[in-house]
């Protein structure tokens, strides 16, 4: 893989690849994995706060709000770090000190069985790479973290800590219910974080047997009622055992709506939050889905100057059998509470997540049987086997399937 860094997405991962040992031949699972866009929508109605909402990496830069890390709180262990190479206002060079940490962390148990007619015993610990970056962004602080471990898994966690923003009360005012009066007279508004992951496939994509053969039908809203995932498959490739193709799986139900009112700035400005997933064909020069330039953009459908995915998908081009872009929603609406101040606890991770057919733990791995350590089989060239797993508070998993 290739850990890249610039100012508006900061970490792009790129090149990823998983080594399949029964066809001797490497598996390329993302061409390139980033943030491309994040919306923090406040919902207080009452000017001026109705107008109040932030794209933290449209409008301000991930990269240029990453935080030096400091070895034992923000990292732990045998740690390798990458600096950042940014430029001034001025157009000079300014480094940013071990803006990454690469690190590996136990996992726990990967796999465990016991023949209940012998007692033989086959089980094995999972290891995970984590390549992570944290970020201030004016009063939160998002900790970024791409994991990768030994089942085939990418995911991605993000944990929000910092500050609340906060407002002073007239002693006639009531928080409720667009807020929560966390201190006597400080009001802390309802609001939302919604992240979009871009990652593009090199492979056709189909959902729930249903083919979507457009970027319209790819447009879709996830439905907790009846569980819905996403495959991204290869129709050329067929698995030899269940005779379907390959790919890999989405999972994303922690996906909130954009509770923006249609028709409003914010709603407009973020027309990338109104579905949990867009499919588009592959293009270099679309990357970013709520358009190049967020700065005092209007959310004008089909701008010529500033175009987002929701005139990409007006289109309405094939995205069977070529290669996609997938656009994967996902954050929390924050009702904040008393013991959000004066500093917010770290939230359980969120993130998306992705799984499949080939099972690179099962090869690559320490297999502890009946006693004896056997070391199964290397990593190829320093390749690093990729993982994932659940994402607690919001979750996108991606999976080998077939």
């Amino acid at each position: 893989m290739h850990i890249g860094f610039n100012y508006r997405e900061g970490i792009v991962i790129s090149d990823v690849h998983v080594h399949d040992q029964q066809q001797q031949r490497d598996r390329t699972l993302f061409n390139r994995i980033s943030i491309v866009e994040m919306i923090l929508p406040y919902g207080y109605p009452d000017p001026p706060h109705q107008r109040k909402h932030a794209f933290d990496v449209g409008e301000y830069g991930s990269g240029l709000m990453t935080n030096s890390l400091k070895l034992g709180c923000d990292c732990k262990g045998a740690i390798h770090y990458l600096d950042a190479v940014m430029t001034t206002s001025k157009g000079e060079p300014a480094m940013i000190k071990n803006a990454i940490c690469i690190h590996e962390e136990d996992n726990g148990l990967l796999y465990k069985h016991t023949d209940f007619r012998d007692g033989s015993v086959i089980s094995a610990r999972d290891r995970k790479l984590i390549i992570s970056q944290i970020i201030t962004a004016a009063n939160y602080e998002y900790a970024f973290y791409h994991t990768f471990t030994l089942d085939g898994t990418y995911k991605l966690e993000i944990k929000l800590t910092g500050m609340l923003s906060l407002y002073c009360m007239h002693p006639s005012e009531s928080a409720a219910p667009y807020g929560t009066e966390v201190a006597p007279r400080l009001n802390a508004h309802n609001h939302q974080h919604i992240f979009s992951l871009r990652t593009p496939f090199g492979n056709g994509f189909y959902c729930k047997k249903t083919p979507l053969r457009t970027a319209q039908d790819g447009a879709a809203v996830y439905r907790h009622e009846t569980s819905w995932a996403w495959d991204i498959i290869n129709s050329t490739s067929i698995n030899a055992s269940t005779k379907k193709p390959v790919g890999y799986k989405i999972i994303n139900p922690n996906c909130p709506p954009l509770l923006a009112q249609p028709g409003s700035m914010v709603y407009k400005r973020a027309a990338f939050a109104h579905k949990s997933l867009w499919v588009v064909p592959y293009k270099d020069y679309e990357v970013f889905p709520a358009g190049d330039y967020i700065c005092q953009s209007t959310g004008e459908e089909n701008h010529r100057h500033n175009q987002t995915i929701v005139d990409w998908v007006a289109r309405n081009e094939s995205i069977e059998n070529t290669d996609v872009v997938c656009y994967i929603q996902f954050g929390l609406t924050h009702f904040p509470r008393t013991e959000d101040f004066p500093i917010m606890p770290a939230e359980p991770p969120m993130g998306p997540a992705v799984v499949g057919e080939h099972r690179p733990d099962v090869e690559k791995c320490f297999l502890c049987q009946q006693g004896r350590k056997k070391l199964c089989a290397a990593v190829k060239d320093g390749a690093v086997p990729l993982s994932g797993r659940e994402i607690e508070l919001m979750w996108l998993k991606w999976a080998w399937i077939g």
